[in-house]
């Protein structure tokens, strides 16, 4: 499987009540991972492990299987390079957020399922920018010496079945609180999508604070525009954290 995500928008807004209401906005907005276009990338990104800018795609991937490399057993994470702040200390409040980001899964250069490729890809928000997490059905997510208490949110996009941890099939999306196992899934088929078509897919991820509720939205293959009729069309997945 070759694994790539370009075009990552992010918005954050966090309010503060000191004597008066007070909104910080963090925005950020990568059209492409080219690094001859924006060579700031190496500034504003950390790649860890496998994950590596591609010019020719203009996107962050896990590099393509080689002979004494299999894909399955790599893993890889990019990082925004500055901390943000998503907690009120005082208050205990959470931030809002939401960011949109497109991506590609390639299972088409095998047809024998050991072989084809690794497991899908996360949205994560993780505590530190030095941990990557084990290869396979763990995303890159967590390794054996993170604590319990380890304060990891991911998003998965998951192309592999593992029953062990609670997979519906090989096709869903999920939500991941400082575990593997999802809190919440959902099979994208019932969508009429399949993760691993090789074609780009577009996903939205808004999270309210105050309510501390997440919705995810996911486009039909290449469908590049946001639903913007809500009240019609629901999210794949909300759920109340």
């Amino acid at each position: 499987m070759k694994t790539k995500s370009d075009a990552r928008n992010l918005l954050v807004v966090f309010e503060e009540l000191i004597d008066a209401p007070i909104n910080v906005t963090k925005h950020f907005f990568f059209p492409n991972f080219n690094l001859n276009n924006n060579p700031r990338l190496v500034h504003d990104l950390k790649l860890l492990e496998s994950a590596k800018f591609s010019n020719q795609n203009g996107a962050i991937q896990i590099p393509i299987q080689s002979q004494d490399t299999d894909i399955r057993h790599q893993a890889g994470r990019g990082i925004y390079n500055f901390p943000i702040r998503l907690l009120d200390p005082r208050t205990r409040t959470p931030a809002s957020f939401e960011t949109t980001f497109a991506f590609q899964l390639n299972n088409s250069t095998s047809t024998d399922e050991s072989t084809n490729g690794g497991s899908g890809l996360t949205f994560i928000i993780v505590p530190d920018e030095f941990t990557v997490g084990r290869s396979g059905p763990w995303f890159a997510m967590l390794n054996d010496v993170c604590q319990n208490d380890y304060k990891a949110v991911a998003v998965e996009f998951d192309t592999r079945k593992n029953p062990e941890f609670g997979d519906p099939n090989d096709n869903h999306i999920g939500i991941n609180l400082g575990t593997i196992v999802s809190t919440k899934t959902i099979n994208v088929s019932d969508a009429g999508v399949s993760l691993k078509d090789g074609s780009v897919h577009r996903a939205w991820i808004k999270y309210d604070g105050p309510q501390r509720r997440m919705d995810i939205y996911l486009g039909l293959p290449n469908q590049d525009v946001y639903p913007s009729n809500q009240s019609s069309q629901n999210p794949l997945i909300l759920l109340l954290i």
